[in-house]
C-alpha cells in the first residue's frame, strides 16, 4: 500500500494560522505553547516537503524548482512585513492578525483542493516487502 504523505502534511500546513490567532486573542502563555507547536509542526512538514521535491523531481530540474519553492517562501515574506505596518496602524493589531490567519487558512485550503494534492501517494520504500514483490 502506497504511504500518503500528503495527508501528514496537511495538519502542519495549516497549523500557522493558529499561531497567527493566538497571536491576536490569547494571552502569552498559549502564544509560547502555540509557537512550540508550530516549530514541530513546521519542521515534520519542512521535512516531508524536502524529501517529496528531492525524490519527484527529475535532477535536471531540481534547482529551478528549489529556486521557485525559495523565492515564494522566503524573497516575498519582507512583502507581507511591509503590509503589515500600514494595516496594523489602520486596523488594529488583532484585526490583523484575524486577516493574517484567514489569508494563510485560504491559501492552504486553496492548495488541498487540487486533487493532485489530495490524491499525492509516496512510492513504497526500497526494503519494503511490496517493493521485492514486484521486481
Amino acid at each position: 500500500m502506497a504511504r500518503q504523505p500528503a495527508r501528514e502534511a496537511k495538519p502542519e500546513a495549516l497549523w500557522p494560522s493558529g499561531d497567527t490567532v493566538a497571536f491576536a486573542l490569547a494571552p502569552w502563555p498559549l502564544v509560547a505553547a502555540t509557537m512550540f507547536t508550530t516549530g514541530i509542526t513546521q519542521t515534520i512538514f519542512g521535512v516531508l516537503w524536502s524529501t517529496t521535491v528531492q525524490h519527484d523531481v527529475p535532477a535536471d530540474a531540481l534547482s529551478r524548482v528549489t529556486s521557485w519553492d525559495l523565492l515564494g517562501a522566503l524573497a516575498l515574506a519582507p512583502l507581507g512585513l511591509l503590509a503589515a505596518g500600514p494595516l496594523t496602524a489602520a486596523i488594529g493589531i488583532q484585526p490583523t492578525a484575524a486577516a493574517a490567519a484567514a489569508l494563510i487558512l485560504a491559501a492552504t485550503a486553496a492548495a488541498l483542493l487540487s486533487p493532485q494534492v489530495r490524491r499525492f501517494r509516496a512510492p513504497d520504500p526500497p526494503h519494503s516487502p511490496r517493493t521485492r514483490l514486484n521486481r
